[in-house]
């Protein structure tokens, strides 16, 4: 990189003693003007090696004189230079980072009012230069990035419906070292500007697509320090570990997330952005049931209900806490009647009922909003049978049978609630139904030997016999 001509190279020359740079080697002060001129002219030679010179020039100008903004410049402008020259993204990155220090260094001299004026002179123009150049580079390394995160993702695609093995093998080659390429870029523009969080999202790009999850997911939080939105990176850091099923692990994101959007009080009256807060809060709950936090899960269903009353998931959800819970109390309740203990265990027996009647509201809402929903019918018809609330269970499990007629333990359910309400007749169509589907289900015939013969259909409950001695 040529900075002046030859002819101003010519005329520095002249102005200088020869011996300066053997004199400055030897530790005798230069004046200001020697250091700057002599460094210049090994500079403008455009030599590599000469480069070394002018370094050990301005180094020197920096211990006699401390910080000199032009000194500062041409250091910034030599490490430019050697960037230039190196061929691999890699070589080039010391001498950035040790440009961009001289950049940061020159802006530090300028502003500092305690060092001497006459060695901030063209500060305006040296930073404006200086920060031009900064920032062609960053925008350079950044762009080719993006351009290589693009190209990746189209490689990828090739090499999943590649089938010959050589294409196959130069396309891998080739994603490979596009992968390291741009991840070599964005290196570059952290390097420049540490502050920007794009950069650090490419490298999890980089890194997400060469299938290394934990590392792009470290780049990402390294992104969100610097975001100036977090929302969007939140959501990404959560979604990528829910994608790896680490659903302890998304928790905090996902809570700061819905913590930023319910600040924004005036958003939260948009019914979609509530909508979406929603979304993202039952996605938590997922995370917490999946981490056995059913408590944080539950009380997260409480917030969701408030903004979306009919949303089926979560209503169906809370029954289900619910029902564990009771589960739960059941348990107790065995343990203590083990021990003989009838208070402790009429405690527990009470509170499984209320566990379960509290389920069953909560199946029943969901139920009513979506009767098309099989799992919604049959929960609610098992917490209903559990309660001995047979009509309820015959509703469901009706409806059940009817979305999915080919499931058997449905009609036997079914079965049992007409039996229970001694709708005989209905009773034995639905045991039927079971045998039909299960015909080797032997409890289920000897049911129905017993409804044939209450119904009085004598032929019925021949066949019933002779199929239960069969089995």
């Amino acid at each position: 990189m040529n900075i002046i001509n030859r002819s101003v190279v010519v005329l520095l020359a002249m102005l200088i003693v020869g011996t300066s740079v053997v004199i400055a080697g030897r530790g005798r002060k230069l004046p200001v003007d020697a250091y700057i001129k002599t460094a210049k002219i090994e500079i403008i030679s455009g030599e590599e090696e000469r480069y070394h010179t002018a370094i050990a020039m301005l180094d020197s100008l920096f211990i006699h004189y401390g910080h000199h903004a032009e000194g500062l410049y041409w250091m910034g402008k030599i490490n430019g230079d050697f960037i230039e020259k190196r061929a691999s993204l890699k070589e080039k990155l010391p001498y950035l980072e040790t440009m961009v220090a001289y950049i940061d260094s020159l802006h530090q001299c300028c502003e500092n009012q305690d060092i001497k004026k006459k060695y901030r002179k063209k500060c305006e123009t040296f930073t404006s230069e200086m920060d031009s150049i900064k920032e062609f580079y960053w925008r350079n390394y950044y762009n080719a990035g993006v351009e290589q995160v693009t190209e990746v993702e189209e490689l990828m695609e090739t090499v999943q419906q590649e089938e010959d093995s050589s294409s196959l093998a130069y396309y891998e080659t080739r994603l490979e070292a596009q992968l390291d390429s741009c991840k070599d870029n964005m290196t570059l523009a952290i390097a420049i500007d540490p502050v920007d969080a794009r950069p650090y999202i490419g490298l999890a790009s980089a890194y997400e697509q060469a299938g290394d999850i934990e590392t792009a997911v470290e780049w990402l939080i390294e992104a969100l320090e610097r975001a100036a939105d977090r929302q969007e990176l939140l959501s990404k850091i959560a979604y990528t570990y829910i994608g790896q099923n680490l659903y302890l692990e998304a928790i905090p994101f996902l809570k700061e997330n819905i913590d930023i959007r319910e600040a924004d009080e005036q958003a939260m009256t948009d019914t979609a952005y509530a909508a979406r807060i929603a979304g993202t809060m039952y996605n938590l709950s997922v995370c917490y049931s999946n981490s056995e936090q059913y408590d944080s899960a539950f009380a997260m269903y409480q917030r969701i209900l408030v903004l979306d009353p009919l949303n089926v998931s979560v209503i169906s959800s809370t029954g289900r806490y619910y029902t564990m819970k009771a589960r739960t109390a059941n348990d107790s309740a065995s343990h203590y009647q083990s021990q003989g203990n009838e208070e402790q265990t009429t405690k527990w027996r009470e509170a499984k009922d209320a566990m379960f009647d509290s389920a069953r509201v909560f199946f029943k809402q969901a139920f009513e909003l979506k009767q098309d929903n099989l799992l919604v019918c049959v929960e609610y018809g098992i917490v209903c049978a559990l309660l001995l609330d047979n009509e309820g269970a015959a509703v469901a499990f009706t409806r059940a049978t009817e979305l999915d007629p080919g499931d058997a333990d449905n009609w036997t359910s079914l079965g049992d609630a007409h039996l229970n309400l001694k709708d005989f007749t209905k009773a034995a169509q639905a045991y039927e139904k079971t045998v039909e589907l299960k015909p080797d289900n032997k409890p289920v015939w000897e049911t129905l030997k017993a409804l044939y013969l209450e119904l009085g259909n004598r032929e019925k409950m021949a066949e019933a016999d002779a199929r239960i001695k069969s089995l």
